[in-house]
């Protein structure tokens, strides 16, 4: 199982090592316990951005909703249609997230009428 930490890029290690120890050594000097906790803790959050940039393969409903806007019911009428694709795995139901991109990427463009909102 991938985990964000797998997903973090190799080749930006020693440049955050660097940076981690600039700030380290200028906010805490000597107090290495809070140096490590700073360190653990500015590492793992330049790998979850790493990973945001990544689109994930499935999605449970609730996101698919946050992501998309449409409602649950707007969601499994998609799927009744083979416009978004579901996927089971026990009881919990999956959205396939390419699939739901390229349904929200179908809608027509909405034209608006800028002097009525003016």
């Amino acid at each position: 199982m991938s985990t964000t930490i797998d997903k973090f890029p190799p080749e930006h290690g020693a440049l955050l090592d660097a940076l981690i120890a600039r700030v380290v050594k200028d906010l805490f000097d000597q107090d290495q316990p809070a140096a490590t906790k700073l360190r653990a803790i500015v590492r793992e959050a330049a790998r979850a951005a790493v990973a945001l940039d990544e689109d994930p393969v499935n999605v449970r409903i609730p996101e698919a909703c946050r992501i998309s806007g449409f409602s649950r019911s707007k969601l499994y009428r998609l799927a009744a249609t083979k416009d978004v694709v579901f996927r089971k795995d026990g009881k919990c139901v999956l959205v396939d997230y390419a699939s739901l991109k390229a349904a929200i990427a179908r809608l027509p463009q909405a034209e608006l009428n800028a002097a009525s909102y003016t």
